[in-house]
């Protein structure tokens, strides 16, 4: 991985304000990530590895990330519209077992507040939405 000229501006990784990040090119192993084209990519010096480790990790489960929101949605929206609320809260757990297993977050999180800090709050996210689920499927199970 190359090392571009030093530029100032947030580290994708730890998402602090720096004035000595490295610009990091675009590699056809971020095929499937939101990464914008019209900014470099930006990270610590100390942190290049870590960025390019994470965009490539991103990558690579962009479509299992996707594909698990898709069942999820498809369970929630099918157990609406044919009123069974199991399959509602399935799709809920489908949802919050795919956050918990793939924590990302939309790029504009992640520019903000850092790939480290996204994580953390997808996680937290991933937990709620697993816990409300959980919970909202035994009440169903127990309820019937």
């Amino acid at each position: 991985m190359e090392r571009g000229e030093d530029i100032a501006g947030r580290c994708l990784w730890c998402g602090q304000v720096h004035d000595d990040l490295r610009a990091m090119p675009h590699l056809r192993a971020y095929e499937g990530v939101v990464v914008p084209t019209h900014a470099p990519i930006r990270g610590c010096p100390e942190h290049t590895e870590h960025v390019h480790a994470y965009l490539v990790r991103v990558a690579r489960n962009s479509r299992w990330t996707l594909l698990a929101s898709v069942v999820a949605v498809l369970l929630v929206i099918g157990g609406g519209m044919a009123g069974v609320d199991v399959v509602i809260a399935a799709g809920m757990l489908v949802l919050g077992a795919g956050i918990l297993r793939f924590p990302y977050c939309s790029p504009e999180t992640v520019r903000r507040l850092g790939a480290v800090r996204a994580i953390q709050l997808a996680r937290i996210i991933g937990v709620a939405v697993t816990v409300t689920a959980a919970g909202g499927l035994a009440y169903t199970i127990l309820a019937a």
